[in-house]
């Protein structure tokens, strides 16, 4: 629901997600996992950004790195091993980001970056996620950089539509930028042809 909130602009989504995920938090709360209680707090600042609720948003992020400051735990499902302090900054990046604060979110997702224990797939969606950062924040070159660097990831290490549509905005903002602009659009068409294809 976040995430059609996100796409369609619709808030109306992002409401019903804080209904769910208080729905969760309830059916979770004797659970004594903190990666749960984390990823549930992580669910809610998304839902809280993308209603424009500042405040509500840092309060939840703050809970997702408490509840996972207090350490791995026997109780942690195996499911939860994503949940890890790189996950919560690409959280509070996709936050910053939704809440217009675009400098924050560009130096948030780099740190997201640097975390090299994260899947090719992960770091390939985050540096997508950058790359759309970067055209809201006007820096078209950087963008479409980090736009190439994921098109020849996406080559060799998965397929997405998912950060196709990530990329979208870079390959609308293309026309008008210099450096690489056309590689960038040929590769992006080419992937997306394929992946419709599939």
């Amino acid at each position: 629901c976040t995430h059609l909130a996100r796409v369609t602009g619709r808030q109306g989504f992002a409401r019903e997600s804080l209904r769910f995920i208080d729905r969760a938090a309830e059916a979770a709360r004797h659970q004594r996992s903190p990666a749960l209680h984390a990823l549930i707090s992580l669910r809610q600042a998304l839902a809280h950004a993308q209603l424009g609720d500042d405040v509500a948003f840092r309060s939840t992020i703050t809970t997702a790195r408490r509840e996972l400051d207090r350490g791995p735990h026997e109780s942690n499902p195996t499911w939860t091993k994503f949940v890890r302090n790189s996950e919560i900054t690409g959280y509070e990046a996709m936050a910053r980001a939704l809440l217009g604060a675009t400098d924050q979110a560009t130096r948030l997702y780099c740190e997201v970056l640097d975390d090299t224990a994260r899947s090719p797939r992960d770091l390939t969606y985050y540096r997508a996620l950058l790359a759309g950062t970067l055209v809201q924040a006007g820096d078209h070159d950087q963008a479409i950089s980090h736009g190439l660097t994921v098109l020849s990831d996406l080559s060799t290490t998965m397929t997405s539509v998912r950060v196709l549509r990530e990329l979208r905005p870079v390959r609308d903002a293309a026309g008008a930028a210099g450096t690489g602009a056309a590689e960038f659009c040929d590769r992006f068409d080419t992937a997306a042809r394929a992946l419709s294809t599939v």
